[in-house]
């Protein structure tokens, strides 16, 4: 069994949160199910579609926060397939 934890309750994210407008997290291991709201950012993420059948949990993925106040009602994210992505 597995023990998930939500680090975005660490006292060393929330510090992060408390001194900064703009946050980025790479292997995030989360999926469409995971609760990624963190009170006055808006988040944008990107899922690893493509997991490896040998895999035993979600790896991969990013996350960007950014404080909400920098984010207008018209902002637009753009993503491309996995097929785009160039290593």
């Amino acid at each position: 069994m597995s023990k998930h934890v939500n680090k975005l309750q660490s006292p060393e994210i929330i510090t992060l949160f408390n001194t900064h407008d703009i946050i980025l997290f790479t292997e995030t291991w989360t999926n469409e199910y995971s609760n990624l709201h963190v009170d006055g950012f808006e988040h944008y993420v990107l899922h690893r579609l493509n997991k490896s059948p040998y895999a035993k949990r979600d790896s991969g993925g990013i996350a960007v926060y950014v404080k909400s106040y920098l984010v207008a009602d018209d902002t637009f994210v753009k993503s491309v397939d996995e097929s785009q992505l160039v290593a």
